[in-house]
């Protein structure tokens, strides 16, 4: 019998696919030549004079690629989380500054309402029975 989670499979296909797509924007980084202006000057002597994507060895590209993946992945789970969470806090403020004015109302007319009730419900079952 297979006790193994039902998801697992799942979870390595997207492991692998992740894998994937890491490798696959390293091994772009490293046909990207794009020479971008950063200049490092210490006393006035140029230290580093450029970066350029399709110099970085494998490793860094591949760490770059890493990197950028992980920060994709964390915006997905956080900007959506962060706007529910905001959507709720202010449908709670809006119940709050609302419905809670509101109730008061009510049972404040309920109370100064009582006794007409009272005589309406005594009417009614006086003529019911």
């Amino acid at each position: 019998m297979n006790h193994a989670r039902p998801h697992a499979g799942r979870a390595l296909l997207l492991a692998a696919l992740g894998a994937a797509l890491v490798v696959a924007l390293a091994l772009a980084f490293r046909g990207l030549h794009i020479d971008a202006p950063l200049h490092v000057s210490i006393d006035g002597e140029e230290v580093f004079g450029g970066f350029d994507l399709a110099g970085l060895p494998l490793l860094g590209a591949l760490a770059l690629a890493g990197a950028l993946l992980l920060a994709l992945a964390i915006t997905l789970v956080v900007v959506p989380v962060v706007l529910v969470a905001v959507v709720l806090g202010l449908l709670l403020l809006a119940l709050v500054l609302i419905g809670v004015p509101l109730a008061v109302v009510l049972l404040a007319a309920l109370l100064l309402m009582s006794p007409l009730i009272l005589v309406g419900w005594l009417l009614w079952r006086a003529l019911a029975s």
